[in-house]
């Protein structure tokens, strides 16, 4: 099996999974939960790459789902308190974890939503963002740091500074981005399985003076922001993660995983450019360096996947639950189009003959369906 669905989830790393297994089996004191939290959202923050002007902290959560409704419906609830403007701005192409919390908002709490324009790569158009910024006067903004789809890569840096401008809360969901770029925002949202720390653990660091109130309610734990009993194993494998994640930053891997999906998308591209067209959907140059998303004319992405089980990748974001993605519908591509789109995701574990051998079977099992299709 050759693994390219990094972007649905990463495999935990072997260190990473040593460092829970090690807390799982043994009584933690309260002074050691301490002290493994501090050092977790140490490195937690340190992977941000972006410091604040203002002290941040980080509360724990089952993952980027949960962090992001805390920060939108827990923010949500703290302007209502002041009588603010409800309006909030996100783009056409999040995640549903943050277009779904948003929906809540309109629907049942007078909020106002409006969509900020973005180009055919997923690229917000900033022009069109200030102005709105101006004219609606909107109380947060939201936005994911990387597209999970088409891997588009927002300017974090310059969308944070016009909000922090005009006192505008910015929410970032960073699921698909850590480690891969540096977050601006005062809230982020973060899962520990997109970067090889564990399933069921994530985390939003705030920004002094942007703390959400809580959705959870129970014991009052993490200064009564999220509730519960925290899972301490998966929390210092999360730190595990995040430390890993930097030294891999530091040692360059991004440019070898770039390397290694431009060496995929070549050889499809030459391999089947001569029987149907083919086309990568977002940007070429601000993109995930390990995303490719190919759309390929002529030929089912279902049938495709069907033809070549030995390689994993996928038609789009895996919690769509089979409906047509609005992320390629937002970036202008037709449906007949969208259905033949398929995302690859390489890790930092993909070699460069997983690559080869995957490349080849995609641009067989095209020609294969391209020929059906010719001889029905």
């Amino acid at each position: 099996m050759i693994y390219l669905d990094h972007h649905a989830t990463t495999p935990c790393s072997p260190a990473v999974a040593e460092t829970v297994c090690r807390y799982l089996t043994r009584w933690i004191s309260p002074r050691e939960s301490e002290t493994i939290q501090a050092q977790a959202a140490e490195a937690v923050i340190a992977g941000l790459h972006a410091p604040a002007r203002r002290r941040q902290r980080v509360i724990w959560t089952s993952g980027a789902t949960e962090s992001l409704n805390l920060a939108i419906r827990g923010c949500a609830e703290r302007i209502e308190e002041h009588d603010h403007n409800r309006v909030i701005l996100t783009t056409g192409i999040e995640h549903k974890a943050v277009l779904m919390p948003i929906a809540h908002l309109v629907r049942h709490r007078q909020w106002r939503l409006e969509q900020i324009p973005t180009d055919d790569a997923g690229l917000v158009d900033f022009s069109a963002f200030e102005r709105m910024l101006s004219y609606l006067a909107p109380s947060m903004v939201c936005v994911g740091a990387v597209n999970n789809e088409i891997g588009t890569v927002q300017d974090l840096a310059r969308l944070h500074a016009a909000c922090e401008d005009r006192g505008v809360v910015l929410i970032v969901d960073a699921s698909q981005a850590f480690g891969i770029c540096d977050l601006h925002g005062d809230l982020i949202a973060l899962s520990a399985h997109k970067f090889y720390g564990p399933r069921g653990v994530g985390a939003l660091v705030m920004t002094a003076g942007h703390y959400p109130r809580e959705q959870i309610l129970g014991g009052g734990q993490q200064g009564g922001i999220r509730a519960g009993t925290l899972p301490l194993p998966l929390i210092a494998g999360m730190g595990e993660a995040a430390r890993a994640t930097e030294t891999w930053r530091e040692a360059g891997g991004a440019d070898v995983m770039r390397a290694l999906a431009t060496d995929l998308y070549t050889r499809v591209c030459a391999g089947v450019e001569e029987r149907t067209a083919v086309w990568l959907n977002g940007p070429h140059d601000a993109r995930h360096p390990g995303n490719i998303s190919l759309t390929i004319a002529g030929i089912d992405a279902a049938d495709l996947r069907a033809s070549m089980p030995q390689v994993v990748c996928s038609q789009g974001a895996v919690c769509s639950n089979g409906q047509a993605s609005h992320v390629l519908h937002t970036i202008g591509l037709l449906p007949v189009h969208a259905a033949g789109t398929l995302r690859f995701g390489v890790g930092r574990d993909t070699t460069s003959r997983e690559v080869r051998e995957a490349s080849a079977l995609v641009v067989r099992q095209v020609c294969a369906l391209l020929d059906a299709v010719r001889v029905s």
